[in-house]
């Protein structure tokens, strides 16, 4: 095939996704990763996103994710300040270690009114990033949980963190 073609056959199926004809959900891998190139296409594939909601968000962001764009981490989030507790803690699962220093602050708003379960995603979380960045994190987690298995979570966060001072 000519790029010419391969330009065009972008063009047609980020249209047919863009008036509802088509899903992503409906096309293999390969086209899928061909689509994802076009830059109008990944502005549409981060649209319907953020438009998303429960396990169609996660579909998305599994997509995002594994279509290797750029800054996904930021974009995932983002995300997480406007979904449920399950997909906020499907989300989790997806960011990159590179993203600590931009989630913590993200984990600390995510703190305000959490449930226990998601305090102990959100410590799970914190204990893969870098020492110096979840460390704060994780001690006050620590010191303000009442859940044991959150206190445990956080406490292994800190142990992590104190192992590398060592």
């Amino acid at each position: 095939y000519d790029v010419g073609l391969k330009k065009q056959y972008v063009k047609i199926i980020t249209d047919f996704i863009s008036r509802g004809m088509l899903t992503l959900k409906e096309m293999n891998a390969a086209d899928v990763a061909h689509v994802v190139k076009d830059k109008k296409a990944q502005t549409l594939l981060i649209e319907r996103f953020y438009a998303s909601k429960g396990a169609a968000c996660l579909w998305y962001a599994d997509l995002l994710r594994n279509q290797q764009l750029p800054d996904v981490d930021p974009i995932l989030l983002e995300a997480m300040r406007h979904q449920d507790e399950q997909t906020t803690i499907g989300l989790l699962d997806l960011l990159s270690a590179d993203a600590g220093a931009a989630a913590i602050p993200v984990f600390w708003d995510l703190m305000k009114g959490a449930t226990p379960r998601l305090q102990t995603a959100l410590a799970k979380r914190a204990a893969r990033f870098p020492a110096e960045i979840a460390k704060a994190f994780s001690e006050d987690l620590f010191k303000t949980a009442t859940d044991p298995t959150v206190k445990a979570y956080a406490a292994a966060g800190l142990y992590a963190a104190h192992a590398v001072e060592i």
